[in-house]
């Protein structure tokens, strides 16, 4: 598979995933699928969509932002691969595991408690 057709598909999964998070009812998330997909005429579309999103042209122009920086700017393996293994790197990561234990106390609440 091309590079360029993986990051598209990725993309486009992430996007439908996130339908099921933002919707507040499996009716609304069906619509909101129903509109992307454009099963339906133009009116059902619009509906779907100013339903799912409300701040619209907001959410749409973030999305475009975030899939250019997806695609233009070098991921996590990328940035791996040009690292190297050094003492300041181990005592780094080291801090953050220390931070990240002692962090483990807190109470939180439970991120999806209304599914």
């Amino acid at each position: 598979m091309p590079h360029w057709l993986g990051v598209a598909l990725t993309f486009l999964f992430v996007n439908f995933a996130w339908v099921l998070f933002r919707a507040e009812s499996v009716a609304q998330a069906l619509t909101l699928y129903s509109s992307m997909l454009y099963i339906g005429d133009w009116q059902s579309m619009v509906q779907g969509v100013s339903a799912a999103l409300p701040d619209g042209r907001k959410e749409i122009i973030a999305e475009i932002l975030l899939f250019l920086l997806v695609v233009f700017v070098p991921n996590s393996i990328e940035i791996s691969r040009s690292m190297k293994n050094t003492y300041k790197w181990a005592v780094a990561a080291g801090m953050l595991l220390a931070l990240g234990v002692l962090a483990l106390n807190r109470d939180t609440a439970f991120l999806y408690y209304q599914f």
